[in-house]
């Protein structure tokens, strides 16, 4: 809101209210606002689903202690905050959906001279070679994904999704490179590679979790890790 009405203004006094030649501008920011805070937002969006184990076999909402997670009763507050939740998880799939649609679309608007759609996605494939304009949907899946994996009650599952998705993400930078500048795209192999040596390293401590999943896991990725840096 606060951004539509610094629009707004913005327009009103350096363009002569020429709304709808800056509306892309509006959308533009927007995109990217959304795009910089997409992890965060989607994880509060699922915050409800992820329900944690008690002695006495009960299992509440981690960050609402006090509420009792799939109780089977359609007037409980966990059944109105999972409706709710899953209706706000629309906005970023949403979101992932629109920038499909300007990936695809990218080629052909480009050769047409579509001004007006560059100005607007433009906040999707400026980070990125032309030629990899692809890979911000795989940024998008795997921030999308890092979201929705502590949504699942097992925490062995929990560490397992989230190497294999970091370790996929790691094989896809070093492999095309898809960053305008060398040097993120090494910082993004260095963040992804620094995440999965603290997973190897929590799942040493973790609790009810079975270890000889987990060692297996740890060891085949870890050597699937020395292979993509050896090929």
């Amino acid at each position: 809101v606060m951004l539509a009405t610094i629009h707004s203004l913005a327009t009103l006094l350096f363009f002569r209210g020429e709304f709808r030649a800056h509306m892309s501008t509006l959308f533009g920011s927007i995109g990217a606002i959304f795009m910089c805070f997409m992890v965060p937002i989607t994880a509060s969006l699922v915050s409800p689903f992820q329900c944690v184990g008690h002695p006495n076999g009960q299992w509440t909402v981690r960050v609402y202690p006090n509420v009792v997670c799939w109780i089977g009763e359609a007037d409980s507050m966990h059944y109105q905050l999972c409706v709710i939740s899953a209706l706000a998880c629309t906005l970023p799939l949403g979101f992932l959906t629109v920038a499909a649609m300007a990936v695809r679309n990218l080629p052909k608007k480009m050769k047409e001279g579509d001004t007006g759609f560059l100005r607007t996605f433009a906040f999707l494939f400026f980070r990125f070679r032309l030629e990899c304009h692809w890979f911000v949907l795989a940024f998008l899946v795997r921030n999308l994904a890092v979201a929705f994996i502590p949504v699942l009650p097992e925490v062995s599952a929990q560490t397992v999704l989230m190497m294999i998705v970091l370790l996929v993400s790691v094989v896809t930078t070093a492999y095309y490179s898809p960053w305008r500048l060398p040097v993120a795209n090494h910082l993004d192999v260095f963040a992804s590679m620094s995440v999965i040596a603290l997973l190897h390293f929590a799942a040493l401590f973790t609790t009810g979790a079975d270890p000889d999943l987990l060692a297996a896991v740890a060891v085949a990725l870890l050597i699937s890790i020395v292979a993509v840096f050896m090929a």
